[in-house]
């Protein structure tokens, strides 16, 4: 009995000290801030955004399973290649922000069980789809995009050396050893060109898009910041021929059709309305609450 009641007192610290709200997580000049205050302050800020996001999320993908209508891998890796050719900023990295990266992929699969749930059981003809294209060509556009390697110093003997590296061209593993230069994705190493002041970024973007494949230049990009970089390969603005965004365009043909996203998702919550074991989440989704189940039903 002992050692019974030493293991349960145990266990109650145990769970006071990782879960209980009361208790302090930082202590400011004396000061304590408990575990229930950050936690209110984090449910005030949001707004109830975030579990909007759960809840919505959670009645798309159980109705995708239902429907047979979750994307497989493929859909996904197709869709992130359409973002990489057409806004590839859009894109987290991988290597240097795994946690945004599985977000994204994680919303991307969302996004699209919606797309599929909105279109289940509509049909594109072939004229339509055709008149869609001719009448929305820059829905289609393939935009200037550059496949390069880029080298960041902070001095211009640096930068020299990288132009050097680049012109015999070394590999980028050859060139991340040595020391002050720093390669772009490797080893984790980025640089956030949307970050920059308009004007240096704006410098940098043009000077790639005027550089031919295979040749090298360096841009000064701020006080001790360089970018050195060699274009491997350049595809220009382009609009594709239909045959090659057929599929593209019969979805967007059938996206038309459909209801938008706000009536799908105000279907799916009337449908299969979320129990609240805390009423004060409820007020959160009033807008959803208060959609003509009709109304909404007829336009699905």
């Amino acid at each position: 009995m002992a050692v019974i009641t030493v293991v349960a007192v145990t266990m109650c610290v145990l769970f006071y000290y990782r879960y209980s709200s009361s208790r302090p997580i930082i202590t400011v000049d004396g000061v304590t801030i408990t575990r229930k205050q950050y936690l209110d302050a984090l449910e005030f800020q949001d707004k109830g955004n975030t579990i909007k996001k759960l809840v919505f999320e959670t009645l798309v993908m159980q109705a995708a399973k239902r429907e047979g209508a979750l994307p497989s891998d493929d859909d996904v890796q197709r869709r992130i290649a359409e973002i990489r050719r057409r806004s590839p900023q859009l894109i987290p990295d991988p290597n240097s922000d795994k946690v945004h990266y599985d977000q994204f992929i994680q919303d991307l699969t969302m996004d699209i069980a919606l797309e599929n749930l909105r279109i289940k059981g509509l049909t594109a003809s072939e004229d339509e789809i055709a008149a869609f294209y001719k009448s929305h060509p820059t829905a289609f556009v393939l935009p200037t995009q550059v496949d390069s390697t880029m080298v960041f110093t902070q001095t211009d003997v640096d930068a020299a050396t990288a132009a050097a590296d680049l012109r015999q061209g070394l590999s980028e593993d050859s060139i991340a050893r040595q020391p002050r230069l720093h390669v772009v994705g490797v080893g984790g190493f980025n640089v956030n060109l949307n970050a920059l002041p308009d004007q240096q970024r704006i410098s940098v973007t043009r000077a790639m898009l005027a550089t031919q494949p295979g040749d090298v230049k360096t841009v000064k990009i701020s006080d001790g910041a360089y970018l050195t970089f060699k274009i491997k390969k350049a595809d220009r603005t382009t609009i594709p021929p239909l045959s090659q965004v057929h599929d593209l365009a019969a979805r967007d043909v059938k996206l038309e059709k459909a209801p938008n996203a706000a009536v799908e998702i105000a279907v799916l919550y009337q449908k299969y309305k979320p129990v609240f074991d805390n009423p004060k989440y409820q007020s959160t989704f009033s807008d959803v609450e208060r959609a003509n189940v009709a109304d909404v039903a007829q336009a699905r």
